[in-house]
């Protein structure tokens, strides 16, 4: 009986794995009302920057939900079809954007280390049509470092995304959670306490 328990259909799960990771179609940047630029697919760094300024920094739920966090600098790297490895540093509280991997020596750290194993995972994420930990989850990404805050991280492109956690009308009235910058928050073990450093 326990050996039904950890099966697994690798059919099945190759088929999610390839789901996630698939490209878009063609021009589907053209559309996304929060990229800039429509000429070309958008790199990581440029990706990255438009929905920090468009989505994240210009909602003032997600800001004052970003505030509450210590510091975080995580690491993104993700793998495109045609221009391969691509990195961006995402710092939340203070916010910014940095193309590109630190270099050695440079005293610069990070909190976290998200690989992708695909561009389009993380399309995908910030997109709304999966949270930033399933891809964590499910394989199609892996973290070094940190974990509580890549969860900070997905909390708050979460409430940019203006959509409730499924536990939010749960759980608003017990923990006090308001509406609006709390949205986006699920409930954490106390092992993940938001902004643990």
């Amino acid at each position: 009986m326990a050996e039904e328990f950890g099966e697994m259909f690798p059919e099945a799960e190759k088929a999610h794995i390839i789901e996630r990771t698939k490209p878009l179609p063609d021009g589907w940047w053209v559309d996304v009302e929060w990229i800039n630029l429509k000429d070309h697919e958008p790199t990581l760094y440029e990706l990255l920057f438009d929905y920090f300024i468009n989505k994240m920094a210009s909602d003032p739920d997600t800001i004052l939900q970003a505030a509450l966090y210590p510091p975080r600098s995580i690491l993104l790297a993700a793998k495109h079809p045609k221009r391969g490895v691509e990195f961006v540093r995402f710092r939340l509280s203070p916010a910014t954007v940095v193309e590109g991997a630190p270099e050695p020596g440079s005293n610069i750290e990070v909190d976290a280390v998200v690989t992708f194993r695909s561009y389009y995972t993380l399309v995908r994420a910030l997109l709304g049509e999966i949270p930033l930990t399933d891809a964590v989850c499910d394989g199609t990404a892996s973290v070094i470092g940190n974990f509580t805050a890549v969860m900070d991280l997905r909390d708050t492109i979460h409430t940019s995304q203006h959509k409730d956690s499924p536990y939010f009308k749960l759980f608003a009235e017990k923990f006090g959670l308001r509406p609006g910058i709390d949205r986006g928050i699920p409930p954490r073990p106390l092992m993940w306490p938001h902004g643990h450093p």
